[in-house]
């Protein structure tokens, strides 16, 4: 019954051919006009960065000023100086190489930007009224570029010179996700690194799965058996009560799995395949309503029975008014798991490992992740901006999206993770998988259902969350409809 009344209310809320023919002219036996003939030069290797720029024209901007205004948050777009930490130094090489090819100077403003701090927007908002062209590019996050360009502040990519969507160095899923009748005002890529590294993922101590007996879990993910199931096996197996006062303390005691942050949840959830909203085939964005999402709100209930395993951080956090991050008792060795995002490792002495979210079963197909609504970066061109400085605007953010992908972005990836200052190749593949298999939502990004109400499905169960969507129902649709009809009016 409970099963039915859950889908009834997450209603009310995705080598060419050679040819064998015998050639009847005789073959020419003459010795060769001069013994001493030239070889042909060789031409040079191209760079991999000449490559990655090889389909845009070269442009001069006569020392043009590209400024990009940004969320404090972010760090990926410019940096001061050389430092002689890689991923820095990667950064500036990449700014000075497009400046010093298309004749730019890049500079990056920050601004807050944050519940109740709109100082970005504000800026944005004040450019467009007074036609003002002196920021090129804004990369802010998801949450809050869904509601700026309802104010028509971005230009719609599709409609822009060229920006190449296909390319690999955009992620096509979050085109796919984002484009709605037909126009995109928000992309992300290669370029912003902090998307990536918003995305959820898990840790697990190496060192406390080995002397558990625990097999080691990188080959259970590539065999497609990191399921929620196997998880849960693990975390009984790890989780004891070692003072065997008959009763889980948190310092005391060693858990299955700690939650790094509330919002975490949410990326647990969506790695099992719950999905908030699709877009239909006359490109309405519609809550997306489906037998599995019941299945992985049921197998959170399961998992998050207390009396099953110690692992509920959530509930312990809110009942004891207790720090919400569980990363010092990661630290500590007090846990097998904690999850997180996947750009903040933890900082520990001993061996770790980086896995995806499980998955439902071992019927879903893929690991699914998710960037963080607000935590990762998405850039948008302003419509403020006259029609050459758009052009511009397009040109240099392409060029920087390119040749991030075959500098920063590997650089990035292989050494978010470092075992003795050196990089894990193993945790590297998992990241770039997580990277690669990257969930977008226009309903969780637009912040349509809360990520913080999937905290009630691991606290109070099922039928609590199901009660808090079915009183949000008519606010969400609302949300949704107000957000389709603003598009059909953006330019």
């Amino acid at each position: 019954m409970k099963r039915l009344f859950v889908l009834f209310l997450a209603a009310a809320l995705l080598l060419p051919l050679v040819s064998c023919s015998k050639d009847p002219t005789p073959a020419d036996t003459s010795a060769p006009a001069s013994d001493t003939a030239t070889a042909p030069e060789t031409e040079a290797p191209i760079s991999k960065e000449d490559e990655a720029l090889a389909h845009l024209p070269k442009r001069d901007y006569d020392g043009r000023n590209y400024n990009i205004a940004q969320s404090v948050a972010f760090w990926e777009f410019d940096v001061e100086d050389l430092t002689g930490e890689l991923l820095n130094d990667e950064i500036y090489e990449r700014n000075r190489a497009i400046e010093e090819r298309c004749g730019v100077t890049i500079t990056a403003e920050k601004y807050g930007q944050a519940s109740g701090n709109t100082q970005l927007t504000d800026r944005i908002l004040a450019d467009s009224m007074t036609g003002d062209a002196s920021i090129q590019l804004v990369c802010d996050g998801a949450l809050f570029m869904s509601t700026d360009l309802r104010s028509g502040l971005y230009a719609d990519f599709h409609r822009l010179p060229y920006i190449d969507l296909d390319a690999p160095y955009w992620d096509s899923r979050a085109v796919e996700s984002f484009t709605v009748h037909g126009k995109l005002y928000f992309i992300n890529g290669s370029y912003n690194l902090s998307n990536k590294g918003s995305a959820y993922a898990m840790f697990w101590n190496r060192e406390l799965a080995e002397d558990l007996n625990i097999p080691d879990l990188y080959g259970v993910v590539w065999d497609g058996k990191w399921t929620a199931d196997r998880m849960l096996e693990y975390c009984q197996v790890a989780a004891s009560d070692l003072n065997g006062d008959g009763k889980m303390s948190l310092t005391e005691d060693r858990w299955g799995i700690l939650h790094g942050h509330p919002e975490n949840y949410f990326g647990f959830t969506v790695g099992m395949g719950y999905t908030l909203t699709t877009t239909n085939d006359i490109g309405e964005i519609v809550v997306d309503v489906n037998e599995r999402n019941v299945r992985v709100l049921e197998t959170c209930e399961k998992i998050a029975d207390y009396s099953i395993v110690g692992w509920n951080w959530l509930k312990l956090w809110r009942n004891n008014g207790l720090d919400s991050s569980g990363d010092y008792l990661f630290a500590e060795g007090n846990t097998l798991f904690i999850d997180g995002r996947a750009g903040y490792v933890p900082n520990v002495d001993f061996s770790f490992g980086v896995l995806p979210a499980p998955k439902l079963d071992e019927a879903q197909r893929d690991y699914i992740s998710i960037s963080h609504y607000y935590s990762g970066s998405y850039c948008g061109i302003p419509s403020a901006l006259g029609e050459e400085d758009k052009d511009m605007a397009a040109f240099l953010l392409e060029a920087l999206c390119a040749y991030s992908h075959v500098t920063v972005y590997p650089v990035y990836t292989e050494n978010i993770v470092l075992h003795k200052n050196s990089p894990d190749p193993e945790a590297t593949a998992v990241l770039q998988m997580i990277f690669d298999s990257l969930y977008y939502d226009i309903g969780y990004h637009c912040n349509f259902v809360a990520p913080l109400n999937f905290n009630l499905v691991f606290v109070y169960g099922v039928d609590q969350f199901a009660s808090r969507v079915a009183a949000d129902a008519e606010a969400t649709n609302d949300a949704i409809y107000y957000l389709m009809e603003e598009y059909k009016d953006l330019p």
